[in-house]
């Protein structure tokens, strides 16, 4: 007896061990895994059942409860709890008291729901579906162990397998399970269909078609041949032509769980005739009569098995995705939080997170613009470039949600929303094509609308890489065959306070460095024009000061003559007189008076006496040539030479030059003295300058030279003797 009991256990954690094995993938990792199986008893009526893993402590506790038609069960007394201690206490009285089948021949563990339904037909109806209730109480107390995305998965294959299921045993075509959305009334589901893999998620609102009213009613609805004749049928015709389909007859029942809540609408499209080819056109295996209420009956003992699936993996499955939503959020908004203030790179990274958060191929954060009542956005181009779109309040999808501040939620396929012509131009002007689309308002903290998040082309469940957008086609990419969904809302919303608080940042910054360009253009143009005007000011001062050396250049020069005046003689002789008397060096002085000037003006009058000094002047300018020499015009016909470095000897040789210099110019002076020309009478004095002697003395021995030039007859020149 103890050992058929034991018998029994050891089967009941084998399969246990291997459901957990096969659930959470732990054959891939046998050197951790290692699964070992004990039975221990004390008093021969309660034992522990223990299933272990390597190196651990034992991973959960069951209770065995003997049934008098299938023997032993498995229920969990409670939920795993961090992996804790796994036990079991076993009633041997009713074990030892069960016939059970598994005593001799013990079950092969399925390794998939598929595998697990594979055997239901009409006959083992009770018999399977007592299996998969057994197998479902040790999956719904297994579930809390499960992390990560691979739950998505499982609850789509077991899903996917009760359709496929469902319609092999009801002889229809193409079988759907539409979850229930409460939160948006609408049915959801991945549509099934025999040989094909899961690829097209297809949304129903309650208030449309035949799933719709069986939603709202929670009644089955029996559609038979032809389903186009119902009146109900224009949305089923509208999604037919879109998938290339033709319904002929339609089976739609409700799932309900205990509390009459909808759990699910199952809708069963086209009854085939018995062992029908699948390769015969469809029309060729209809079976005109239609569903029947034996296919209702069938359905409804089954019913129970997507019942318990469901009941026993929705909350899990909705805790389950909300938190990793929630992880992948907190990843999001950290990373928006230690952005930068840089608008285009805040803009690129909000684009990025709520991409990565809504598993969306492409997001858009649109920037409003308050004072040209639009928006703005940076999109890619066909060509590779990124050019700058904008939407006007109002229009479109982006404007709509900039005006109303509401969330707006467009599911697959978009182009069937009569409002998606702007969203249609906008493809065609960045080359993409948009499937479904979630656009949000974004807010400041002070709770004004400043830009709008906008989601394109949501990722269908499962697709683990990105798939190419296909424009202008009717083919339909199947990882875009999906919709955004309340929790997606739900999450955005969250998000979109971060991204407003980033986006706020950013735009105070950028409005600051606007203005701080702004006011450094300012500067930049009043120093451009300091500049200019320091620039005329210098040219200002550059001309007043030529003007003021010209002006002190006059001063210093006749005017009549064009050479150096009485007054630039007089400081001259002062200066080369004291830097003779510091070097040592003779300084001689040239006084010469043109002969009998006033005939000349009385002869020919003033203005040729004014050109005869001209003359006159012009050509004693050719001879005193020498750095430091000066020739000025000391009175009305009297000049002077100051030439310093030249000893009397030079002086008087100079003297002579400027004489024959002024009779070569042939001046014609009729009442001349002299002779009938313009003639020179001259003095020259010289001198080495000591601290003992005046300049005057030079001044006044060279005007006496030249007196005594002009009374030995004139044209000559005179040397003073000075000492």
């Amino acid at each position: 007896m103890l050992k058929w009991m034991k018998s029994q256990a050891q089967i009941l954690a084998s399969e246990f061990a291997r459901e957990l094995e096969n659930l959470l993938n732990l054959k891939n990792y046998p050197r951790l895994w290692n699964p070992v199986v004990s039975l221990d008893t004390s008093d021969g009526r309660t034992g522990s059942l223990k299933i272990t893993a390597r190196g651990s402590r034992a991973l959960g506790w069951q209770r065995v409860v003997a049934t008098e038609e299938h023997g032993i069960m498995a229920t969990a007394l409670g939920p795993f709890v961090d992996w804790a201690q796994l036990a079991a206490t076993f009633d041997f009285a009713k074990i030892a008291g069960a016939d059970s089948p598994l005593q001799d021949q013990p079950a092969a563990m399925p390794r998939s729901f598929a595998e697990l339904l594979a055997p239901l037909n009409r006959d083992a109806t009770q018999r399977v579906i007592h299996q998969v209730d057994l197998q479902l109480q040790i999956v719904s107390r297994t579930l809390v162990m499960l992390e990560g995305q691979a739950f998505e998965q499982v609850l789509q294959d077991m899903l996917q397998a009760c359709a496929l299921k469902l319609g092999e045993l009801l002889g229809a075509d193409r079988t759907t399970v539409f979850l229930a959305d409460a939160g948006r009334k609408e049915l959801w589901s991945i549509l099934a269909e025999a040989g094909h893999a899961p690829g097209i998620e297809i949304r129903l609102s309650w208030d449309q078609g035949i799933a719709g009213a069986v939603a709202r009613t929670k009644q089955a609805i029996n559609v038979p041949f032809d389903f186009y004749d119902d009146p109900r049928s224009q949305q089923a015709q509208f999604l037919d032509r879109q998938h290339d389909y033709r319904t002929y007859t339609l089976l739609a029942l409700p799932i309900l769980d205990q509390q009459n809540t909808l759990l699910a609408v199952v809708q069963l499209l086209n009854k085939c005739q018995p062992d029908s080819d699948p390769k015969t056109p469809l029309a060729d295996r209809i079976d005109r009569e239609g569903f029947t209420e034996t296919d209702i009956q069938t359905f409804g003992e089954f019913a129970t098995i997507i019942r318990r699936i469901l009941e026993s993996s929705r909350a899990f499955y909705l805790a389950a995705r909300r938190q990793r939503a929630a992880s992948v959020l907190v990843k999001a908004t950290q990373a928006l939080n230690h952005s930068g203030l840089d608008l285009s790179d805040t803009l690129r990274r909000v684009m990025e997170e709520a991409k990565t958060l809504m598993q969306a191929d492409r997001s858009t954060l649109w920037v409003l613009d308050r004072d040209r009542k639009d928006l703005w956005a940076n999109l890619p181009m066909p060509d590779g470039t990124v050019q700058t779109v904008r939407v006007p309040v109002g229009e479109g999808y982006v404007g709509t949600v900039a005006e109303t501040a509401k969330i707006l939620n467009i599911p697959y396929d978009l182009y069937d929303d009569p409002a998606s012509h702007t969203a249609r131009d906008t493809d065609r002007r960045s080359g993409y094509r948009t499937y479904s689309l979630l656009c949000m308002p974004v807010f400041d903290t002070e709770g004004t609308l400043i830009g709008v998040t906008q989601l394109v082309n949501k990722y269908r469940t499962g697709v683990l890489s990105a798939c190419r957008v296909v424009q202008n086609s009717d083919q339909f990419p199947d990882c875009f065959r999906a919709s955004f969904t309340d929790e997606d809302e739900f999450f955005m919303l969250a998000f979109n306070i971060h991204a407003g608080v980033a986006l706020e940042r950013a735009l105070l910054f950028s409005k600051m460095e606007q203005k701080v360009a702004a006011r450094t253009r300012e500067l930049q143009a009043k120093n451009e024009q300091l500049q200019h005007e320091i620039r005329e000011r210098e040219k200002a001062e550059q001309a007043l000061s030529e003007a003021n050396r010209r002006l002190s250049a006059l001063a210093l020069v006749d005017a009549l003559t064009g050479v150096a005046n009485r007054r630039q003689f007089d400081e001259r002789l002062i200066q080369e007189w004291r830097r003779m008397r510091r070097e040592q060096s003779p300084l001689s002085l040239i006084l010469c008076d043109i002969d009998s000037f006033k005939r000349y003006n009385d002869r020919y009058g003033h203005v040729a006496g004014d050109n005869c000094l001209r003359r006159v002047a012009a050509a004693m300018t050719e001879l005193v040539r020498r750095p430091g020499d000066l020739l000025a015009r000391y009175g009305g016909e009297e000049f002077a030479v100051i030439l310093p470095r030249t000893d009397s000897q030079g002086a008087q040789h100079i003297a002579e030059a400027l004489r024959q210099r002024v009779i070569d110019l042939a001046i014609p002076h009729e009442d001349s003295e002299v002779c009938d020309r313009v003639t020179l009478s001259l003095g020259v004095a010289t001198d080495i300058p000591t601290d003992h002697l005046d300049v005057q003395r030079l001044l006044m021995a060279a005007d006496m030279a030249l007196y005594s030039a002009k009374q030995r007859g004139r044209d000559r020149v005179m040397v003073a003797d000075i000492s």
